[in-house]
């Protein structure tokens, strides 16, 4: 009998969900970490709340069981906390 974890995984492969994923918030940073390579780049616009909500929304709907939340640091991004 295959245990918990064979049976996520092999659904999760069946259907081509991502199990896991992982949301850039921002790029910027409150911090100036010389191993860092997360600058904001110009030109580059960062996605608008109502972006970050759908592509959250579709991860769910998805059965994406993980999502992860990058940045620079994206606890300063303004909506941090809804969003999480």
């Amino acid at each position: 009998m295959p245990d918990l974890i064979t049976t996520v995984m092999s659904g999760s492969f069946r259907r081509n969900t991502p199990i896991a994923a992982v949301v850039e918030l921002t790029r910027h940073c409150n911090l100036e970490c010389i191993h860092c390579n997360s600058l904001p780049e110009k030109g580059r616009p960062e996605l608008t709340r109502d972006q970050l909500l759908g592509v959250i929304d579709e991860l769910r709907e998805l059965g994406t069981l993980f999502i992860g939340f990058l940045g620079g640091e994206p606890t300063i991004h303004r909506d941090f906390l809804p969003l999480v």
